[in-house]
């Protein structure tokens, strides 16, 4: 059948929806500290971030620093009928409160 995450912000666990008529399936979601082990996404930003620190200057930086951007901006790409497959709605908030508290305070 055709698999569907569902996300909603409130529940315990990722839901997922499948057509086949046996109903929600729920799969728990485990974290590890970054002292443990980074993830994927952490280790490729910061490769990403050097990179542009590197890069400060010449003509690569603008280019580099739109990626980097961009990689934030699709993990809170969602809408109903799709969304990015590492969306994850707590680093999209997460992005977000950062963004702001940083206008705030600087």
């Amino acid at each position: 059948g055709q698999y569907k995450v569902v996300y909603d912000p409130h529940a315990p666990a990722t839901k997922w929806s499948c057509d086949d008529g046996a109903g929600p399936r729920y799969e728990k979601v485990y974290f590890l500290a970054h002292d443990v082990q980074k993830g994927f996404l952490t280790e490729c930003v910061e490769e990403l971030i050097d990179l542009k620190n590197q890069y400060r200057g010449t003509s690569l930086y603008g280019s580099t620093k739109r990626v980097t951007n961009s990689i934030y901006g699709v993990l809170g790409f969602a809408t109903e009928e799709s969304s990015f497959r590492l969306f994850d709605w707590r680093i999209a908030e997460a992005i977000t409160l950062s963004g702001r508290k940083m206008i705030q305070f600087s």
